[in-house]
């Protein structure tokens, strides 16, 4: 199987690097998988069954948004998909249906605590086809709010004055 390479990067690119950023608790039941039946063609157009993917997904119950251009979110309880859902899904019907053990590099967040551990936590995240963690780890405990509000105000301020300079 392949390995994942993770890029640490700093709050303040997470910050940055999120289209949705909220505060929430968790919820119970706290994690829940989806299970994706899987069946594909292979080179001779022979459909194959594949071994299923398991999707992960955590539970919170939003109770601040602290950014949310497109108002995606709404307080109250949400799921959270695994971040590069897309990618892992092609990774796994590579691996099964080819043999192929690509090892993906990630952008990761390496806060002090985990998740499960705080009891409300700072979460980072973008919403295609539904919620999802903006990168991998991307929380950070609800004692760095007021950084991660210093840094939501400098990437409006930055915008506000690229706007100002185009004109």
């Amino acid at each position: 199987m392949s390995q994942i390479h993770y890029h640490s990067i700093t709050l303040e690119e997470m910050v940055s690097g999120s289209s949705i950023i909220v505060t929430a608790r968790q919820m119970q039941p706290f994690t829940s998988t989806v299970t994706i039946p899987l069946e594909k063609k292979n080179h001779e157009g022979k459909l194959v069954e594949l071994p299923p993917y398991e999707k992960f997904y955590r539970h919170f119950e939003v109770t601040k948004i602290l950014k949310d251009p497109m108002k995606e979110v709404k307080k109250g309880p949400v799921a959270v998909a695994e971040a590069h859902f897309e990618n892992s899904l092609d990774l796994h019907i590579e691996y099964h249906l080819e043999g192929l053990a690509r090892s993906p590099e990630y952008r990761s967040y390496n806060g002090e605590k985990d998740v499960s551990d705080l009891a409300e936590a700072i979460l980072f995240l973008h919403c295609f086809d539904e919620l999802s963690f903006a990168f991998d780890f991307s929380w950070e405990s609800i004692d760095r709010i007021k950084e991660v509000k210093k840094f939501l105000n400098k990437n409006r301020k930055e915008k506000l004055f690229k706007r100002r300079v185009r004109w």
